[in-house]
């Protein structure tokens, strides 16, 4: 299979990007209404539980040290299960014949995409932190700051909208969510 060479724009999103066509309504294959549903059995409520603990410690008249651990446990946070889809030896059929016959491949005929709400996702955020804060001159202050954190999510490296693309998504391992900086230090000199 080549290349496409034809572009779809915002003006004109009916374009056949195969043919270079335009899409007419008669030439679209009727796909089957898609449906999303809840757990029937088991529903948790969704749960998010945040702490910290901290101290500070004066070093002379000028200077302070802060510690402090904080950290957030979630629990039976939700995901989408998509319990509806053609088997994966059949898409490159589909994706040639423009999606004809999909319907006769689902294994709930007449449904369209059938994503299922469940709520077995756990994660957890845990960060220490350190700051020392101090006056040198009256007009100058400093200011240095460490925290050293992990965030942990079974959806970590998806899109963030808690939609999985398999069957089956693990639930008792997570991934490193790749948006948290594990160390982060900072040093400030405000004017």
């Amino acid at each position: 299979m080549g290349f496409f060479t034809n572009n779809v724009s915002l003006s004109n999103p009916g374009l056949n990007v195969k043919s270079g066509n335009t899409i007419t309504a008669a030439s679209l294959p009727i796909l089957p209404l898609g449906v999303t549903g809840i757990q029937a059995n088991g529903y948790k409520l969704p749960t998010a539980y945040q702490y910290s603990a901290g101290v500070q410690q004066a070093l002379g008249r000028k200077t302070i040290l802060s510690l402090a651990y904080v950290g957030s446990q979630n629990r039976h946070m939700d995901y989408y299960q998509e319990v509806n889809l053609p088997p994966f030896s059949s898409l490159p059929a589909l994706i040639i014949s423009g999606g004809s016959g999909i319907n006769q491949l689902y294994n709930y005929a007449g449904y369209g995409a059938i994503g299922l709400a469940e709520n077995g996702q756990n994660g957890r955020y845990n960060a220490f932190q350190v700051d020392l804060h101090g006056n040198v001159r009256h007009d100058l202050q400093l200011q240095f700051a460490y925290t050293v954190s992990r965030a942990v999510d079974p959806n970590a490296g998806g899109n963030g909208s808690g939609e999985t693309s398999t069957t089956s998504p693990t639930r008792t391992r997570g991934g490193v969510i790749t948006l948290v900086r594990l160390h982060t230090i900072a040093l400030t000199s405000p004017s």
